[in-house]
Parts: structure tokens; sequence; C-alpha cells
């Protein structure tokens, strides 16, 4: 876990939204990938000003398949222009569950989890 702390600082140090630079957490459930993303957007967000966004995959799939729902007044842009208009995103649970063919997923955990951060970001719940 050491060497993904350092990855981790450096990582948020070094970090130019300009260059596209993305990064990948993947390891076993409990491991702290959450963790260690959260605390790369919060560096990001206090050290940097840099607009970051945070996202559980599931949800948003979820928050994206129901804009489609005739009921709701919400459109998929609605839901997406959030995520197209922030510097950092990050994907949490990302390979928690196995996509069917719809990509809802069977809600079977996968051996690994992954966490993706990309030239987009979300906010972790309550900052």
């Amino acid at each position: 876990m050491a060497f993904a702390h350092l990855s981790a600082a450096k990582f948020a140090q070094e970090y130019d939204p300009r260059d596209g630079t993305g990064l990948l957490i993947i390891g076993k459930i409990g491991t702290g990938k959450t963790h260690l993303a959260v605390g790369i957007t919060k560096e990001l967000i206090l050290s940097k000003g840099i607009s970051c966004l945070f996202y559980d995959y599931r949800e948003l799939l979820k928050e994206i398949q129901n804009s489609y729902n005739a009921t709701v007044q919400t459109t998929e842009l609605d839901v997406l222009r959030p995520v197209f208009e922030i510097d950092v995103l990050v994907l949490d649970e990302l390979g928690a569950v196995k996509p069917n063919g719809v990509g809802l997923g069977h809600g079977e955990p996968d051996p690994e989890h992954a966490l993706q951060r990309q030239p987009h970001d979300h906010h972790y719940d309550k900052f």
C-alpha cells in the first residue's frame, strides 16, 4: 500500500488537466482503492483548484438509463453534462459488476474492482 500511496501523491502533485493523463486503480475488494482515489481528488481540489466529480459507475448507469423513462423530466444530456464539463472524473466500482448484454450487470462482483480516473472527474458525495 505504501507504493500505491506514493504513486497517488506523485500523480496528484504532477497532474496537469491539459495533458489528458488518466489513472486506473485496480485491486481486490477492500484494499483501499476508493480511499486512495478520494485522497487524490481532495488534493486536486484543495491544492490545485481542479474541478473533480466522483461517481459510482453503477449509479451513473442507472441515472442514464432512468433518463429514458418517459415519466422522468431529465435527459441523458442533463445527466452527463457535469461529466463532460468537469476536469477530473472518478468512476468508482467500474469493474465491480460483470456486465450483461445491456450493461446493467448481473450483480456478481468480480474478484477485482477498478476505479478509473480520467480527464474528467466527480465529487465524492460530500467533501
